[in-house]
């Protein structure tokens, strides 16, 4: 029978725990183990982990006497894992039902498979999951080759960002810690080493609930679109630095990639200069021009045709910024 290990950091998080944990066990898997990470949380998380454990066998405790980072508890349960599979769920979010036992079932189907990800859901924090999520529900899986996979990433590199994803323990091993470098990116670098070492099977089926809130390891990043784009681009450079592609290979994928970042980097800066946002505005141009220096004289007109959402959104901010005027 597969088993597998889920490994879940946790700071301050103790009002989220139950939910989470909740989710974690409610799952259709018996051979699991869950692992929770304290960083030396000063709330009731110890407490309520505890209690929590207290009830099922499954419940591992590891309790820092200092914060050593989320990082460094991503990277500790890789060393924890023992499992044939291997998945991380930040203490704020929780899994849909069925969804390990769908991922491991597409794994267990196809050996060359080194990662299986699907789709995460936003809710605001104490918010009721939407009902269509509370049942377990057969998904559709695509198994899409690692190279093809990483060239998507680099074409569109702002896709897909909140998954929920299970991984072979030995392929994990071999891909190794995540960057420390990379503080909000370092997921997104860590799927293109996966990637690099196997296919992967993504589904449009809900995985995950991520919960919205001020709290978010992520808000500081989800608030500065500059920030975000530069920490997008900076996890893809760290991969492709890593030799995973041949030379030229990497050359194309890192253009791709640039290309794609710096016409979101100037879009926004438009949306802010019209906004009277100034200061904004101008570090976007910095970072757009400074990835694709055509762009000074070139603006990416096609990118708006080409990109959803883009021209009404633009109305929207026209029509703002008239009302100002």
């Amino acid at each position: 029978m597969s088993s597998i290990d889920v490994i879940i950091p946790n700071y301050q998080y103790g009002r989220y725990l139950p939910a989470c944990i909740g989710s974690v066990l409610s799952q259709d898997v018996e051979n699991m183990r869950v692992l929770v990470i304290d960083n030396a949380s000063t709330d009731d998380s110890l407490e309520v982990a505890r209690a929590l454990a207290a009830t099922d066998v499954r419940i591992r405790i590891i309790a820092h006497p200092v914060n050593v980072g989320v990082v460094a508890s991503f990277n500790e349960g890789i060393d924890e894992a023992q499992a044939d599979y291997f998945t991380i769920l930040c203490a704020d979010d929780m899994l849909t039902p069925g969804s390990l036992k769908r991922a491991i079932a597409i794994l267990e189907e196809n050996p060359a498979v080194s990662v299986a990800q699907g789709r995460g859901h936003i809710v605001s924090a104490g918010n009721a999951v939407p009902d269509e999520l509370s049942a377990a529900k057969p998904a559709v899986w695509t198994v899409v080759s690692g190279p093809a996979f990483i060239e998507n990433i680099c074409r569109h590199p702002r896709q897909g960002f909140v998954d929920f994803t299970v991984v072979r323990t030995t392929i994990q091993k071999r891909a190794g810690h995540y960057r420390k470098d990379l503080p909000f990116t370092c997921d997104r670098e860590m799927l293109m080493r996966l990637a690099a070492l196997g296919d992967v099977a993504r589904t449009d089926a809900v995985q995950g609930i991520q919960q919205e809130h001020s709290n978010n390891i992520s808000s500081a990043y989800w608030q500065d679109f500059r920030l975000f784009l530069e920490s997008l681009y900076g996890a893809i450079d760290k991969f492709l630095s890593t030799g995973a592609m041949d030379g030229r290979q990497s050359d194309r994928l890192r253009a791709l990639a640039r290309a794609s970042l710096a016409r979101d980097a100037y879009w926004s800066a438009v949306s802010h200069l019209v906004r009277a946002k100034y200061r904004e505005a101008a570090g976007l141009f910095r970072l757009a021009f400074g990835l694709l220096p055509r762009l000074a004289i070139l603006p990416p007109i096609g990118h708006l045709f080409r990109t959803k959402g883009v021209l009404s959104r633009a109305r929207e901010i026209f029509v703002e910024a008239s009302w100002r005027s």
